[in-house]
This record gives C-alpha cells, sequence and structure tokens, in this order.
C-alpha cells in the first residue's frame, strides 16, 4: 500500500501544476513556451536536486524514502510541460512524436539495472550507492537545463505542409483510368 504514495504524489502534483500552468496561459501572464518550461523545471530541475539530495542521505531510510516519494511526485510536471508541449508543437502529429519521444525515454530504465550493478555488484556500499543517485541526477537534470535553452512552443510549419509542395505521396496514389485519360 505504501509503495503507491511516490505516485499518488505524482498524480497530486500534476494536477497541481496543471491547473497553475492553466491559469498562468489563460490569464496572459507567461506564454506558452514559458510556461512549458516552468513545468519542465519543475519536473526535470526540482527531481534532479532531490535526486541529489538522496546521493548525500547516507544510510537514512527515512530521508530516502521522503526523498525518493518527492522525486517521483515532482515527475507530475511533465504532464504540463513536455507532453502539453509536443500538442503546442504539432497537434496533427502529436501522437508520432509522443512515442518517438517515449521509445527514446524508456532506454536509460533499460539500462539502469546495467549501470547499477556495474557500480553495486558484490560492493553494496554508500559510496557506490552514491554513484549511481549523481549519474540518476544528471540523467533528469542535464535534459532539464538543455530544455530550459532550446524549448519552444511555436506550432511547426510542418504541422500542416502545403498539399502542392508534398509530391512524396503522389507515388502511392493510385488513379482511376478515367483520371489517367484526363491527365493524358
Amino acid at each position: 500500500m505504501f509503495s503507491g504514495i511516490p505516485h499518488l504524489g505524482r498524480m497530486i502534483l500534476a494536477y497541481i501544476i496543471s491547473t497553475g500552468c492553466d491559469y498562468l496561459l489563460q490569464h496572459n501572464k507567461m506564454t506558452s513556451t514559458n510556461v512549458r518550461k516552468l513545468a519542465i523545471s519543475i519536473c526535470c530541475l526540482a527531481q534532479g536536486a532531490v535526486i541529489l539530495c538522496l546521493a548525500f542521505s547516507g544510510c537514512n531510510y527515512i530521508a530516502a524514502i521522503i526523498l525518493i516519494t518527492l522525486a517521483t511526485s515532482f515527475t507530475g510536471g511533465e504532464a504540463a510541460g513536455a507532453l502539453g508541449n509536443l500538442v503546442d508543437l504539432s497537434p496533427n502529429f502529436a501522437s508520432i512524436m509522443l512515442g518517438i519521444s517515449q521509445t527514446v525515454a524508456v532506454i536509460p530504465g533499460t539500462l539502469s539495472p546495467m549501470v547499477v550493478s556495474f557500480f553495486t555488484y558484490q560492493n553494496q556500499t554508500i559510496e557506490q550507492w552514491k554513484k549511481v543517485y549523481l549519474i540518476s541526477a544528471a540523467m533528469v537534470a542535464v535534459p532539464g537545463f538543455i530544455s530550459l535553452c532550446f524549448t519552444t512552443s511555436d506550432l511547426q510549419k510542418w504541422n500542416s505542409p502545403d498539399k502542392e509542395q508534398n509530391h512524396e505521396f503522389d507515388l502511392l496514389k493510385v488513379n482511376s483510368p478515367q483520371e489517367d485519360e484526363k491527365k493524358n
């Protein structure tokens, strides 16, 4: 039952952050780009800072439980940040971009058991776990900083390609005999 508390925190923070971001957008307090950057900062940078604290928490299991709960909770900013930004960039292709971005996003989760075992196999010390948490903090915070520098929420021109300029699909089109006669 207690293992669900971090995810409950994530749900609650997702609601709070999303509501706050909606307020900022509806009342023109911030641009869409800055609202997305704010939510991504909460998600990535706050989570990275909490994981950094976890790296230095030592053997204090109470602190570790609280910090892991907070780190998971801060991922609630993803809904108003990165996920919302996909729709801002291209409503027509948001699902494809989500699929690609989530495919890339699961790679660290796939590789993390190997990284953890590299540092901790037959060497379960606080110093080794500190290295694991420092790597985790960097893996969360660095993309957050990159996002702060380069994120935009401007609708991309490739969202609605001009049909006359998009001839790559003409090869796939099968014409009826009547259409072929009209062309000739």
